[in-house]
């Protein structure tokens, strides 16, 4: 009798021991993929605002550039407008999408919770670039440099503009900066609005004190002076 309880015991053990063993795989079986949000109404659900920032980058493939960010830096604060906001700032949050023409969407949004839906409340009017030295023979000190900078960036705001016509589209922005239009610099990510890169080197000098301008729709003149090294 004895010996009949330890076999039947070792059995349970084996028993509960193999459905621990295939208790993930059982779970995930069981457990659905979560399903895509669905937006009816702007396709943008936030806005950030807050300090444009310029800083220098060294990329290993093509050398230095430039990138773009909203931060806070101690005196003005980060502030976002979106979907579930209230008072002001959901006023400001409406008066973005309508300028967006964003008020018409329904369907999945595949991207809802990548930092690329975290656009800037401001569009870019311009950019521009000089150094206060000779970058080449044909680009003196002074001497605008934006048809050898590459502005780089990611928009939805032709997929919006254009309807929602197909699924959600971040269209690829690459042009050199005198190629720009004002849509190419609209809904711009706010953790990273562009990349600009040197599509050539120079050739009369390896350091550079760069201005860079950028213009924002509010009427505000962003003026950046930074230290490259080629």
């Amino acid at each position: 009798m004895k010996h009949k309880t330890i076999t039947v015991m070792k059995r349970n053990i084996l028993l509960l021991a193999a459905l621990l063993t295939a208790a993930p795989f059982i779970l995930t079986g069981c457990i659905r993929d979560p399903e895509v949000p669905v937006i009816n109404g702007p396709y943008i659900q936030m806005y950030y605002d807050g300090v444009l920032n310029c800083q220098v980058v060294n990329y290993n493939d093509v050398g230095p550039g430039l990138i773009f960010e909203i931060v806070g830096d101690g005196e003005t604060d980060i502030v976002s407008y979106n979907s579930a906001s209230t008072g002001e700032k959901k006023e400001v949050y409406d008066s973005l999408c309508n300028k967006h023409f964003d008020y018409g969407y329904h369907g999945e949004d595949p991207y809802a919770d990548q930092p690329v839906k975290r656009c800037y409340a401001k569009d870019l009017l311009s950019i521009s670039v000089t150094s206060d030295r000779d970058y080449d023979p044909q680009h003196p000190a002074g001497t605008p440099l934006d048809d050898i900078i590459v502005f780089n960036t990611y928009t939805p705001y032709p997929w919006i503009k254009g309807g929602y016509q197909g699924e959600p589209v971040f269209n690829r922005i690459k042009k050199y900066l005198k190629d720009l239009t004002e849509d190419d610099m609209k809904l711009l990510c706010a953790l990273n609005l562009c990349q600009l890169v040197f599509s050539t080197a120079p050739t009369l000098s390896s350091s550079h004190r760069m201005t860079v301008t950028v213009v924002t729709d509010d009427g505000v003149t962003h003026s950046f002076e930074r230290e490259v090294y080629f």
